[in-house]
């Protein structure tokens, strides 16, 4: 053995790679979403990317050279805090490059080619860093070193998520954790070359992180300024999102993940809802609850006006905090009317047995899951809930003015079938933004407009509005409510929506219908190529499958027998553990309202589990391959229940369990190498694992959840388990 290698400390490499590599997942992962469209088609493809990246990296690792291997390891855990540091930044700067319209998304294809463009090369790495480290630890642990490297590194990938959740998440800018990453990273090569002259050398990226916030401030604002029309005084990431805030020639303009929200003032967009809820109302007194309708007109007119009460709630409840000292500037005045519900909704009724008069939901449209699930039925169901026994529920819905496409009508048709199934006593109204309107009381809605439009009259002359903003009141007659119920334009989307809603399935929290047909629709609209693939969805699984099998192929050239067996089973492991991640990552979503913000603590509890289970397998007796697998089977099983059930323990304990058993896999699987193969087989088993990790979490965002749901899509991982254990089974492997 050579003298550097030696001299390298091989297990505290492995632990500080695990670490950088888990923190720059998240951290790459959350600041593409915030640029991106952040729903789960665009987060899949991030995961196929990254995986994608490990998987070429082992597949076509250099064979096994001490003094190269050993360079490259002392390099690898520098390099990969400045990779991920460009493609964040990168990744922000693309708007200076064209091709995005402010206030709109990237063209879907055009998305998806740059997430796999981002994430490819800075995940290559860590790939390329595994099948090395096995080599040079095999030397001192032989047929254990599979086990010992994969353990360590998961280690510290469990640290690294684990920081990242407590500490980086709320606290520190991409350029501060990056620079701190490369900082740790420095330490194990200045231990090894043991030359304290250099050690100085780890205050540059010290004071790097020290400056992050400035330095990033003006960064963003240099980058946003160049491209829109104001100038970007605020940047904040939250839970849900990134939020911008933008001044432009007296207006505050709000952004989510740089796609437009609300502006203050906002009276011109509030007039027509503000006077659609007052015609709708019962008499005086009643308590109305907000949702997502914009911090502004809405809620301080409807606050001066009669109503008892006015309760306001945002899709991210930090935007109101954020907002707040912009909205005082145009709408100082609050007599106590208006109060702020800072938590998820959905979460607030169920710990909540409160009850309004009137509920107005206006979410953005379900560009992803967390705001789809202001669009299910279930959503609409717990709406009603919270109703008293004559209260109305108003939701919007994309609508149309003049042709209504095949796509479009699909997409509303879910949404409008779920509430027409809570709601069989509605109406609704016409224009680009269409509002449903229900009540649990048959009798409490008007038989038609004009009925709508004369007691709303009666009800202004008896006791006419005050005191409101100017724009809101000035020259209003109820008949301008007419131009929401435009009658030939209603007769045409009821004649066009009946011949279809017997076939159509409700949008749901375990089948996200709405995300899904709106994806479909934006690819329409935007002539992608991406919806010729969604017109023909056996195109996608055909191409996959063929890929797959190639791999396969290869492995079982390289491997016979036992040894494609193994590939087979890692295969298998990685795709079934990385689609139960996606789906719970999903129903966590539905449940909690946030995702983003706890992917680096799921991370870190999977990476624990994987720990433990390759250190279990390496030190202990374990039952068979086989008799694993089903115990896999039966905790992707456990899914099921939680979907049913939201209980969070069980989410949290499903997580350990499932990658607990992952974990003993790997280990057990390496033991069947040959003495001399131990570089080339971890490398094999490495990519296979992550191949599967692609196919899994690709697979799982892009087609079973959207087109056969969640609970189809854990019936299909565990099919995919129950296969690696008949292959194990044929193959004679029982024992290991």
């Amino acid at each position: 053995m050579d003298r550097r290698t030696r001299q390298l400390p091989l297990r505290a490499i492995a632990l500080v790679m695990g670490f950088s590599s888990a923190v720059a997942q998240v951290l790459v992962i959350r600041e593409l979403l915030a640029v991106f469209r952040g729903n789960e088609l665009v987060i899949g493809i991030i995961f196929a990317g990254w995986f994608a990246g490990i998987y070429l990296g082992a597949r076509f690792a250099p064979a096994a050279d001490g003094e190269r291997s050993a360079r490259f390891l002392q390099a690898a855990p520098c390099v990969l805090p400045l990779g991920a540091c460009i493609v964040v930044y990168l990744a922000h700067a693309l708007p200076l490059l064209g091709g995005r319209a402010i206030g709109s998304h990237y063209p879907l294809i055009l998305e998806m080619l740059l997430s796999l463009i981002l994430t490819v090369p800075l995940s290559l790495p860590i790939g390329r860093f595994f099948p090395p480290l096995v080599s040079l630890l095999a030397r001192e642990r032989g047929s254990a070193a599979g086990g010992t490297a994969y353990a360590i590194e998961s280690l510290g990938s469990f640290a690294g998520g684990l920081v990242f959740s407590i500490v980086f998440v709320d606290h520190i800018n991409p350029i501060g954790i990056t620079a701190l990453l490369f900082c740790i990273g420095m330490m194990p090569c200045l231990y090894a070359h043991a030359r304290a002259a250099l050690y100085p050398l780890a205050l540059l990226p010290l004071a790097i992180a020290a400056m992050s916030s400035p330095i990033e401030s003006s960064l963003l604002a240099a980058m946003w300024n160049r491209t829109h029309a104001g100038a970007l005084v605020e940047y904040h990431r939250t839970r849900h999102q990134a939020v911008q805030v933008e001044s432009q020639d007296g207006q505050i303009n709000i952004y989510g993940d740089g796609v437009f929200y609300h502006s203050l003032p906002d009276r011109h967009d509030a007039r027509g809802l503000f006077h659609l809820i007052q015609s709708l109302r019962n008499g005086t007194g009643e308590r109305v609850l907000l949702f997502g309708t914009g911090p502004g007109s809405l809620p301080y007119n409807l606050g001066k006006s009669d109503v008892a009460r006015v309760d306001y709630c945002e899709p991210d409840p930090a935007l109101w905090e954020i907002t707040d000292a912009y909205r005082r500037r145009f709408y100082p005045r609050n007599d106590g009317r208006l109060h702020v519900i800072t938590a998820d909704l959905r979460r607030y009724f169920r710990e909540n047995d409160v009850r309004y008069d009137i509920i107005v939901s206006r979410a953005a449209a379900p560009e992803n899951v967390m705001l789809n699930r202001f669009h299910t039925k279930e959503y609409f169901e717990q709406c009603r809930a919270h109703l008293k026994p004559d209260g109305v529920f108003i939701t919007a819905v994309h609508g149309f003015s003049n042709y209504l496409s095949d796509d479009l009508l699909h997409f509303i048709a879910s949404i409008y079938k779920g509430f027409r199934e809570t709601f069989p006593h509605h109406r609704i109204t016409s224009g680009d933004t269409m509002y449903l309107i229900g009540s649990p009381d048959p009798s409490r809605l008007p038989d038609d407009p004009a009925s709508l439009i004369a007691r709303y009259r009666a009800a202004l002359e008896k006791k006419p509005l005050t005191g409101l903003e100017d724009d809101i009141i000035t020259n209003f007659v109820p008949d301008e409510l007419l131009m929401s119920f435009e009658k030939t334009q209603i007769n045409y989307f009821q004649d066009k929506i009946d011949r279809i809603l017997p076939s159509v399935d409700a949008n749901s929290d375990h089948r996200p219908l709405g995300y899904w047909n709106l994806v479909k629709l934006s690819a329409y609209q935007e002539e992608s190529a991406v919806y010729s693939i969604f017109r023909h969805a056996p195109i996608v699984p055909a191409i996959g499958c063929v890929l797959v099998a190639l791999a396969l192929i290869d492995a079982r050239r390289r491997f016979p027998g036992v040894g494609f067996a193994a590939n087979a089973t890692m295969f298998a492991t990685g795709c079934a553990s990385m689609a139960a991640m996606i789906v719970l990552m999903i129903l966590y979503q539905n449940a909690n309202g946030i995702i983003y913000y706890r992917i680096s603590l799921m991370n870190a509890l999977f990476m624990f589990g994987l720990t433990a289970g390759s250190w279990l397998a390496t030190a202990h007796r374990l039952p068979s391959l086989p008799v694993r697998l089903i115990l896999l089977m039966a905790s992707l099983g456990g899914i099921l229940l939680y979907a049913s059930r939201s209980v969070e323990p069980l989410f949290w304990l499903l997580i350990a369990a499932i990658s607990l058993i992952s974990g003993t896999i790997f280990p057990s699987l390496f033991s069947l190498s040959d003495n001399d193969g131990h570089h080339a087989f971890a490398a094999s088993l490495d990519a296979m694992e992550h191949l599967g990790s692609i196919v899994g979490a690709a697979a799982t965002a892009m087609l079973l959840i959207p087109l056969l749901g969640m609970s189809s899509a854990i019936a299909a991982c565990m099919c995919i388990v129950a296969f690696a254990a008949l292959v194990l089974l044929v193959s004679g492997v029982r024992k290991a």
